[in-house]
């Protein structure tokens, strides 16, 4: 996907969706590792949580990555 989205010239993914704590945690990772910028749009995201602060975890794991944690209104 990432060889195809720069053919199309996309250099920046926004992500949203199910879940915060694996689906887009795992988009984002793979979207930031593949060197988009990347951010998650944080009010259209809910989390599993199946273990109290995944949800959390998962976004300051993906804040270290360089990942930006936006809300809508906050969008570029």
């Amino acid at each position: 996907m990432g060889e195809y989205l720069r053919e199309q010239g996309v250099d920046e993914v926004s992500v949203l969706g199910l879940a915060t704590d694996y689906c887009v945690h795992f988009t984002a990772a793979d979207a930031a590792e593949l060197g988009f910028r990347t951010i998650v749009i944080s009010e259209a995201t809910r989390g599993v949580n199946l273990q109290k602060g995944d949800v959390d975890r998962a976004l300051v794991a993906l804040q270290e990555q360089g990942v930006r944690i936006l809300l809508s209104s906050e969008l570029p």
